[in-house]
């Protein structure tokens, strides 16, 4: 059943999908199966067919105005995973339960497609009837659980490729080889698994199905998408009248391996069974030339192999030997890590087909020398052995018989890597010593014994002005220079001569732009072989001097700077318009600038000698004294409030804030601080605590009145029950019917009545009841002791409160439990005069209790719409309300903020939601 309903819906689909001209009533109004189509974005049905009215039992009218929500009656969950899972793709099977107009409940499968017609995207459901056709449906998935088995058993799988949206359809067998999870994918993904050298093939292979229409096949290497490689062959062919095509994927990677092993192991067999058989060959002849030399030279082949193995096995260097015709007869490694290959591969080859072309080239070129003079010769070359870069020397030579004729060559080959470091990196220290004395900015020169110039880098010449050939072996006499300088210089290097320590001087020269200062460091020049005694009259052993002469110009231009920034900012510091102070590492002021000096009274001897005593309020002097040495000792910041004697006779709140300073050397230093007249905020302080205290008791008086409307409500049944009940013993008496046991049970109801009221009042009065000291208390316990206060004023305007919460004991916070239950009265209150307001259908306040790791949040939402205030946060500022002038006071949501993040330190937030306004109170465990 669900192949023919596939082709059904397929050419439907593509005929839809190629243009929405192409859409007809002809295939879909008078088609035999069962039809919808349905708005995307609505889910209404826009059209039906035939088919459809007699299955549903609507008329064509009625089923046009239906939503699918009307006929679809699985719960909201399973439907909304089967609506994500059409939107999710362009065709998805489904399984719904649909009632019909009769009422009767139909199991069925429905198969959708996406297209846009006039402007809006909508889906062509065709719903198939899975009551009827049970055994066929088994037989069915029967096959195809057969031939999904076929495919893991054999390592295939279907596929088909829809030409108008290039999407591949996958079986689980294909899926799998590709190694996807999904059983669709683009073409564009996969033509990106290809292998780069394949994918112009699997082009050709597309356009050919294409072109010809007949059955091809090609074999393709892909990277799956966990990162293997594979190999694949494809069996494909097309149909142009669906635009569809269809085939099989076959996994060959074991195949094909298994293949190029064979041919690897064949290719490998061949070339032993080669060198087995060259090898016999030259046992062969060697054995009968041994035969034939053995009786006359085997004492003394001994005697020289003995030698000969000695002196081989001692040597560190590698030794090769070649034939006459360059071939490889034998070798020495000390080190078998040293070779380029193993012996297997070069022992008895031409040397041309195993060294470098670069090495062999230099090879041949020093055979052709030894066989022209008969003369060893000998080269040098390089090679990457095992990632690093060696260096080798090799010494050639012939190899002469008994007969004085060449038998051979003799290659010595000596690793000179670190020698050939040793000689690059003294070459290169050279060069940059070398650069470093000329392009350095300082005056290097040399001298000798009588003061003739040396060596002069090119600074000197830029400097003085001076070439090289004009100052080379001549004194700064001879050349003019500055006659103090000049006397200068020869008497310091005369010094430096004599006694042997090194000397630093400093001096000016008019250079070619501008007056230079130098400092100039003189110190003798070492010859570090030469033996130096002492006790004798030539003990310093040096026969010159090397002067380094820095241009200091800007230093001094800097520490002139420097004295003039130091006057300019005591001067700034002085007349700074805050109060600065200073104390030195003992901890005894030794600074006031001249505002904290105007500051004080003018009759109070200087601070300096420790009379700030006489400054400071007598209250503040020791709070002062203790926290100004602690942080003092600690080496800390520190911020202290004190009250100082101002000049005109009143203390005034004074914010000292202080630093500890350290020195160039990082040496604490001291303390710097600067003084703020606070007086005026200190004012400003009083008068909003006065103010808070006020807000304070407004929101109480706030809250009483809250909590009176409450009392009215929850008395007003006790009431109307003592009410009737006095009625009833009125009545009674009237009647004759007023007995002792009547009368009894009469007052014990009033009684009832009567103690109700005054648990009420009782729980009335403990809520008002301030807490002295933080408690650990559950938010769900307040909660509904809260709720119980308010709950018949809620049950009046018949709004529905519901909780959902986690067990107290994962909940549990530390703080005012009254004041917590002052603030979620306060919002509940408020979420019920919202709702009453505006006269919401269905009102409904949500509760939600949620504990975290360290903290416990309760969340209340409401479905009033939400609030419009921007920015919302607004509704917890002082005076502001969004009821309307006369409707509220502006002080209930400031202080329940405030009640949490000052007193409880917590957080109260405020977000509006999809049906209404959302309060949330966090708070620490």
């Amino acid at each position: 059943m669900r192949i023919p309903l596939i082709c059904i819906v397929l050419c439907m689909s593509l005929s839809v999908a190629s243009g929405e001209e192409l859409f007809t009533y002809g295939a879909f109004l008078k088609h035999g199966s069962v039809m919808l189509l349905i708005d995307e974005q609505t889910r209404t049905i826009l059209d039906a067919n035939q088919a459809a009215v007699d299955f549903y039992g609507y008329d064509i009218d009625t089923l046009r105005r239906m939503h699918m929500g009307q006929i679809n009656i699985l719960p909201d969950a399973s439907a909304q995973r089967a609506l994500q899972l059409h939107r999710e793709a362009p065709t998805q099977y489904a399984h719904f339960q649909h009632r019909l107009a009769s009422g009767e409940i139909r199991q069925v499968e429905v198969f959708t497609w996406l297209f846009e017609r006039q402007g809006r995207k909508v889906r062509l459901s065709t719903v198939r009837d899975l009551s009827a056709g049970s055994d066929l449906i088994y037989l069915l998935d029967r096959v195809y659980t057969q031939d999904r088995f076929a495919e893991q058993i054999a390592g295939f799988g279907h596929w088909t490729l829809d030409r108008n949206s290039m999407r591949i359809f996958l079986t689980e067998g294909a899926a799998a080889i590709l190694g996807i999870g999904d059983q669709q994918i683009s073409y564009d993904e996969l033509h990106a698994m290809v292998v780069p050298e394949d994918r112009i093939t699997l082009d050709h292979f597309h356009q050919n199905l294409l072109e010809f229409g007949m059955r091809s096949e090609q074999t393709l290497q892909i990277t799956r998408a966990d990162g293997k490689s594979a190999f694949v062959r494809i069996f494909a062919s097309y149909d142009p009248f669906t635009n569809v095509l269809t085939g099989v994927i076959n996994d060959i990677t074991e195949h094909t391996r298994t293949l190029d092993r064979q041919q690897h192991q064949a290719t490998l067999f061949i070339i032993v069974l080669g060198v087995l058989v060259v090898g016999q060959f030259v046992i062969i002849n060697l054995l009968m030339h041994f035969r034939k030399l053995r009786k006359r030279a085997e004492s003394n082949l001994q005697e020289r192999e003995t030698e000969l193995s000695s002196l081989v096995a001692s040597m560190q260097d590698i030794l090769f030997v070649f034939d006459q015709d360059g071939r490889i007869r034998s070798f020495h490694a000390p080190d078998p890590e040293s070779l380029l290959s193993s012996p297997k591969k070069f022992l008895g080859k031409h040397f041309q087909s195993v060294l470098p072309a670069a090495v062999s080239c230099k090879l041949e070129q020093a055979l052709d020398e030894v066989n022209a003079t008969g003369l060893p010769s000998q080269f040098s070359y390089s090679l990457d052995l095992h990632g690093q870069k060696r260096h080798y020397l090799a010494l050639v030579s012939q190899m002469r018989g008994s007969a004085s004729g060449s038998c051979g060559y003799l290659a010595v080959v000596r690793d000179v890597t670190t020698q050939e470091q040793s000689r690059h990196l003294l070459a290169l220290q050279e060069k940059q010593f070398r650069a470093l004395v000329e392009n350095t900015q300082d005056l290097v020169l040399r001298f000798d014994r009588d003061g003739r110039i040396l060596f002069a880098n090119i600074a000197f010449e830029m400097t003085t002005g001076f070439a090289r050939e004009d100052f080379s072996g001549k004194t700064l006499q001879q050349i003019s220079f500055a006659d103090d300088i000049e006397k200068l210089l020869r008497l310091s290097i005369e010094d430096v001569f004599t006694s042997g320590i090194p000397k630093v001087i400093e001096f000016s020269y008019m250079g070619m732009v501008e007056l230079q200062y130098f400092e100039c460091q003189i110190t003798p020049e070492i010859d570090l072989e030469c033996d130096i005694v002492f006790d004798s009259e030539t003990a310093l052993c040096f026969d010159t001097v090397l002067a380094v002469c820095r241009d200091i110009t800007a230093r001094k231009r800097n520490e002139d700077g420097i004295r003039r920034s130091h006057s300019f900012f005591l001067s700034l510091l002085d007349n700074f318009p805050t109060m600065v102070w200073r104390t030195g590492p003992a901890g005894h002021y030794d600074y006031f600038n001249s505002t904290w000096l105007a500051f004080i009274p003018t009759d109070v001897s200087t601070p300096f000698e420790g009379n700030i005593n006489q400054l400071i309020h007598p209250d503040d002097y020791d709070r002062y004294t203790e926290a100004f040495w602690k942080a003092f000792h600690a080496r800390e910041n520190f911020e202290l409030e004190y009250r100082l004697r101002h000049h005109s006779g009143e203390y005034r709140e004074i914010l000292d804030v202080g630093r500890p300073i350290y020195d160039l050397d990082d040496v604490f230093a001291g303390f710097i601080g600067t003084c703020y007249d606070i007086s005026e905020r200190f004012r400003a302080e009083e008068r909003l605590r006065e103010k808070d205290k006020l807000l304070l008791i407004q929101s109480r008086q706030a809250a009483m009145g809250e909590m009176i409307g409450n009392i009215a409500h929850q008395w007003r049944q006790p009431l109307t029950s003592l009410s009737t009940t006095l009625e009833e013993i009125q009545d009674a008496r009237e009647f004759g019917e007023l007995t002792d046991a009547y009368f009894d049970s009469m007052v014990s109801k009033s009684m009832e009545a009567i103690d109700y009221m005054s648990r009420t009042i009782d729980d009335f009065r403990n809520f008002f009841k301030p807490d002295r000291e933080k408690v650990p208390f559950c938010p769900e316990g307040v909660l509904k002791r809260s709720l119980a206060l308010i709950d018949a004023s809620l049950k009046t305007h018949g709004i529905t409160v519901s909780i959902e919460h986690l067990p107290c004991q994962h909940g549990r916070v530390s703080g005012y439990p009254n004041e917590y239950a002052q603030v979620l009265i306060n919002i509940i209150n408020n979420a019920r005069d919202v709702l009453v307001e505006r006269h919401v259908a269905h009102p409904a306040i949500r509760v939600r209790i949620e504990g975290r790791d360290a903290e416990c949040m309760l969340s209340i939402e409401d479905n009033a719409g939400g609030i419009s205030t921007d920015p919302i946060d607004r509704v917890f500022e002082p005076y502001f309300s969004t009821k309307g002038p006369g409707h509220g006071t502006g002080i209930g949501l400031y202080m329940a903020k405030e009640i949490i993040e000052k007193n409880m330190g917590g957080t109260l937030s405020v977000a509006n939601t999809r049906e209404g306004a959302m309060f949330m109170i966090t708070l620490r465990k």
